[in-house]
């Protein structure tokens, strides 16, 4: 049954008619790990459709003006490598400085961050876990907001 506004022919489901909607996010995710290693880390960063273009704009704009290509973590850790011919080796605290642009972009435009450790028993690779053993599996998931 549908509640008649009294201005309007407009009707409104109650409360025990709505219905739950899906929402579609949009997200980019990595891993981290390595194939003779017991453990991998599925991490990333979702938000609506409706931010993606804005973050993608922003975020290959800070990579143009620190001139590189993309931003990879294992290359980040090192800080005694250069990361692009603008940014040379650094100190950690100068490279924590070099990459708060890329942090406050996310931030800005992203609404939760995801991130996943899946460890497996027998210190087996990940290429040699065989589907029958998924369910052997020890997961630790965190969601944080980007929000503050």
């Amino acid at each position: 049954m549908y509640a008649k506004s009294q201005s309007s022919s407009l009707c409104i489901p109650t409360q025990h008619e709505r219905e739950r909607l899906m929402g579609i996010l949009h997200g980019y995710f990595d891993e981290s790990g390595k194939v003779d290693k017991p453990a991998v880390a599925f991490c990333g960063f979702v938000a609506a459709a409706s931010r993606i273009q804005s973050f993608d704009d922003e975020w290959n704009s800070i990579l143009r003006v620190y001139e590189m290509d993309s931003l990879h973590m294992s290359r980040v850790f090192k800080a005694h490598v250069p990361l692009s011919a603008k940014i040379r080796k650094q100190s950690f605290a100068e490279r924590i400085e070099t990459l708060k642009p890329f942090a406050d972009c996310i931030r800005k435009h992203f609404e939760y961050g995801m991130a996943m450790a899946l460890m497996w028993p027998h210190s087996k690779p990940c290429h040699q876990v065989r589907r029958s053993n998924l369910a052997k599996l020890t997961t630790h998931t965190i969601l944080l907001s980007c929000r503050e």
